[in-house]
């Protein structure tokens, strides 16, 4: 799918019943200009690491969850995690 959509940047899959975290961050990672990603109502939204996990793994997001991502050295000391 990524080849399929070179310039994608956001990506809305609320709610459909996305399990596999794994299978999940090696699709998305593979999205080079992904910059907003939500994944509201999933079942891997359940998972007590889910937040922190995507968030490492996908660093250039800049929303997630329908979230800003606070820049590290935006000098609020605000995190999202």
């Amino acid at each position: 799918m990524p080849n399929n959509f070179p310039r994608l940047m956001a990506l809305d899959l609320c709610y459909n019943n996305i399990c596999d975290i794994t299978d999940a961050i090696t699709l998305f990672k593979e999205i080079e200009n992904l910059k907003m990603l939500s994944l509201k109502g999933n079942p891997i939204e359940l998972l007590r690491t889910y937040k922190t996990y995507m968030l490492e793994e996908l660093p250039n997001l800049q929303y997630f969850d329908n979230e800003k991502i606070p820049d590290e050295d935006d000098g609020t000391g605000d995190n999202i995690i």
